[in-house]
């Protein structure tokens, strides 16, 4: 949360100039050299703004590729895949309003030159978003946990339907907490209201106590407790499913084995038969079970990429929320 300092009045009463930005205070010493603090202030600002223009094209460029990717394969036009193309779309929105009001405020030096509407549309927008993004990846977790935990009763339980109503709950849910309070007031304190009536060329996103909590628990807190919740199911049943394939695949060696040395010693044709009917029916569970591998083997390949995705968004963001 950001604390808020109010401009003197008067020039003269002070001997430095503060001068409020977006999230913090630029105090200019007026007994420094002018020329050499202005160096320094332009070359912070240039490399801020190129650093906030880098990551917004990489996220435009980024999540764009990967809504062309899913569009253009047929075999990608899953169900996970349209949790992860809105999931892009929601962060390429994130860039598209968020950051790039954000860039333009670090551009003019600290300035918000939009107006106080303006203000409010960019914190609701930046909260509404944030938000929907970090649903869809709690979406997309309890997806992965019934396509590993429950594979029988994945397409019974995550259909076409379902996967439409999700989606309505993580676009539409995310506004009332974004738009309604900010825009009503509810989000703030009443001295943080005034000083920004009397100041509105500082946009800056104050919360009290009671926001704070509810936004950061409906924003991250039970979201990155479900997404943690999730994969930690999916390792453990991941693990289950690896050793039973191991001890199956033991299991049928040595079957194989016993049979061919009865086969043998035997030496009798009707029993050799049988033993090649055995054998048969053995490479052909085998390859059932070759099969079966292969698709848990990509299933935990997906969940183990999506679980490193969410542990650097957590790893992120909980600096943010516990500030």
């Amino acid at each position: 949360m950001t604390d808020l300092h109010l401009l003197a009045e008067d020039p003269n009463e002070t001997s430095s100039m503060e001068y409020p930005t977006n999230t913090s205070i630029y105090t200019i010493p007026m007994d420094q050299s002018w020329p050499a603090y202005a160096w320094t202030f332009c070359f912070l600002i240039a490399l801020k703004t190129t650093v906030m223009a880098l990551i917004i094209i990489a996220a435009l460029f980024g999540n764009l590729l990967v809504i062309v990717s899913v569009m253009r394969h047929r075999k990608l036009r899953v169900i996970t895949n349209y949790f992860v193309v809105s999931l892009a779309m929601a962060d390429m929105l994130v860039a598209i309003w968020a950051m790039c009001f954000n860039f333009s405020v670090e551009l003019t030096g600290g300035i918000w030159i939009f107006g106080y509407f303006m203000c409010d549309v960019w914190n609701s927008l930046d909260v509404y978003f944030s938000t929907a993004s970090i649903l869809h990846l709690c979406c997309i977790s309890v997806d992965r946990y019934y396509a590993i935990v429950q594979p029988l009763d994945y397409p019974l339980i995550m259909t076409n339907h379902r996967l439409i109503m999700m989606l309505a709950v993580v676009w539409c849910s995310p506004a009332l907490l974004s738009f309604l309070p900010i825009f009503v007031g509810w989000y703030t304190t009443p001295e943080h209201l005034e000083f920004r009536k009397k100041y509105p060329q500082v946009c800056t996103f104050t919360v009290n106590r009671t926001y704070s909590v509810i936004s950061s628990s409906v924003s991250f807190w039970v979201p990155g407790m479900v997404m943690i919740l999730m994969y930690y199911r999916i390792y453990v049943e991941a693990d289950r499913q690896e050793r039973m394939l191991y001890r199956s695949k033991v299991a049928a060696a040595l079957l194989n084995k016993h049979l061919q040395i009865n086969g043998i010693s035997a030496g009798i044709t009707s029993l050799r038969q049988s033993v090649d009917g055995s054998l048969e029916s053995e490479k052909e569970q085998q390859q059932q079970d070759q099969g079966t591998s292969s698709k848990m083997k990509r299933e935990r390949k997906a969940a183990r990429t999506l679980g490193i995705i969410v542990s650097a968004f957590l790893a992120c963001w909980l600096p943010f929320f516990l500030w």
